[in-house]
């Protein structure tokens, strides 16, 4: 189920993105933009009840007023052992 993000995702969202990508960069991004309210839409995608997907929409001032995608993270599968 894809909808927007609501106050109480914000850890699991920081869950995806840390878990997305090898340093925790684009997770302190989203925070920091969510913080400046400098973002117009941040959606979550949600299975089971748990938050495995995430896109942020921001502003983007320079060179030009206009809208930046990302960042956008889904959590990876968890490893299958054979």
């Amino acid at each position: 189920m894809l909808r927007s993000e609501r106050a109480t995702d914000a850890d699991a969202i920081r869950a995806v993105h840390d878990s997305a990508f090898p340093t925790t960069t684009e997770g302190e991004l989203v925070d920091a933009l969510r913080i400046a309210h400098h973002h117009i839409a941040s959606l979550v995608y949600e299975q089971d009840g748990i938050v495995v997907g995430h896109v942020l929409f921001s502003y983007l001032d320079c060179p030009i007023r206009a809208v930046a995608l990302g960042p956008v993270a889904v959590r990876p599968p968890p490893c299958q052992h054979s």
